[in-house]
């Protein structure tokens, strides 16, 4: 009787071990299948083996992105524009209205409010702070990272904006606290345009935006440090902008932006380098410098600083890593002329601030709206980065920007056709 129970049992055990495989069998390549049909992997030569709850999970020596995840959303759900809390009106330094006409909505962030020289609230320009080491801004945002401040400020212009039937701001300038504009020192640029300032009593922010209204780039900047600059000209085209002081068009909204924050864990550099080779692949005639004024920094971080503040900065400066991830959200399809152009802007090892080929081109019948179309026949829809923009243009505020225009909406907006970087 004992050996027929023995038999018994060892002819269970059996039959659960093949059960048991069979099972991590089908489940092993179904996450197979998922991985190759869904995720984007970039590779690294080194990382800190962490999972992060930010859209990319770091596995062994690669990136891995999680289409499902959504840069608008923090890792439980919660919209992130609820994790920033709203100080009280009477702690606010800049807006006590919201303007109905102006033009220009400047947006920083800081440890604190503080005096910007020259910067100061009117009917034609608002002001937005984000604070996050104590709460004198319009936002309290605490432990968030550059990119994420970024997108907080961006969401309530976008608020203040869509309250508007006009399609609200036309520039949306993002700067960081500590950033200085100046007029371009006298030699730097050979200039003999003096009616390019309006006034010796004008602002360099004045001027700036004069250059904005004037030119009407789909991205704007002054010139800093290493940026090319044309002898002479007043304005010209760079590859590479330096992230401090930028200015966007509300219809550059339609893609170029928020920022993306799928890589912050990584480094926080990568956010602006997807935002280059946005410029790049989409506006290259209308990524414009302005070399009537410049932008300057107290604070600037590199390698060199203290082991703390280069943790906490993220300083991993791998370009490829950044540019990899990017390049797979576009389509490989050799029969789209289209899409091999736009992976053509990834030829380069890196970045660059010297001369490329283009000249600055004014606005005029220039369309910055990207259409819905443009970006579904060139882009991968199960790519992290393109999973965010299209639900970023699906909110309704966001909606009623971009199709501000007078008969124009989502089912007949019109071709996009973009201005893509030749880098040769």
């Amino acid at each position: 009787m004992r050996r027929n129970w023995r038999g018994i049992f060892s002819a269970l055990v059996i039959l659960m071990l093949i059960f048991t495989a069979s099972y991590l069998n089908k489940y092993v390549t179904f996450m197979v299948t998922q991985s190759s049909s869904k995720s984007v992997k970039v590779n690294m030569n080194d990382n800190n083996g962490k999972q992060e709850d930010s859209g990319v999970k770091i596995i062994g020596s690669t990136v891995t992105s999680v289409p499902a995840s959504s840069s608008l959303k923090n890792p439980d759900g919660e919209d992130k524009v609820k994790t920033a809390t709203m100080s009280s009106l009477t702690d606010r330094k800049y807006e006590n209205t919201e303007s109905l006409s102006a033009r220009f909505v400047y947006l920083i962030q800081g440890p604190s409010v503080k005096s910007i020289k020259g910067l100061k609230h009117s009917s034609d320009r608002q002001i937005i702070w984000l604070t996050f080491a104590d709460r004198s801004g319009d936002f309290y945002f605490p432990k968030s990272t550059w990119t994420q401040g970024r997108n907080m400020l961006l969401r309530e212009a976008v608020r203040r904006a869509s309250k508007r039937e006009d399609g609200g701001y036309l520039y949306y300038i993002f700067l960081d606290d500590d950033a200085v504009l100046l007029p371009l020192p006298t030699g730097k640029n050979t200039n003999s345009s003096s009616t390019s300032r309006n006034s010796t009593k004008d602002t360099p922010f004045d001027i700036f935006e004069s250059f904005l209204l004037e030119w009407e780039p789909a991205i704007g900047y002054p010139h800093y440090a290493k940026n090319y600059i044309e002898k002479g000209a007043r304005v010209n085209i760079n590859f590479k902008f330096d992230a401090m002081f930028t200015a966007f068009h509300r219809h550059s909204l339609s893609c170029v932006l928020p920022y993306t924050e799928e890589l912050d864990h990584i480094s926080w550099y990568f956010s602006q380098l997807f935002l280059d080779y946005w410029a790049a692949m989409l506006y290259n005639s209308y990524r414009i410098q302005c070399n009537d004024v410049q932008v300057t920094n107290k604070r600037f971080h590199s390698k060199k600083e203290k082991a703390s503040k280069a943790v906490v900065y993220h300083d991993s400066i791998k370009f490829e890593i950044a540019k990899a991830f990017q390049l797979s959200s576009l389509r490989n399809d050799t029969n789209n002329n289209v899409a091999t152009n736009l992976i053509g802007v990834f030829s380069k090892k890196e970045p660059i601030f010297a001369y490329i080929n283009g000249s600055a081109t004014k606005k005029n019948q220039m369309n910055f709206r990207v259409s819905t179309k443009f970006i579904l026949d060139n882009f991968r829809a199960d790519h992290p980065i393109i999973q965010n923009i299209l639900r970023w243009r699906r909110l309704p505020e966001v909606n009623k920007i971009i199709y501000a225009t007078p008969g124009i909406r989502p089912e007949n907006e019109p071709q996009f056709i973009p201005d893509i970087a030749k880098l040769t």
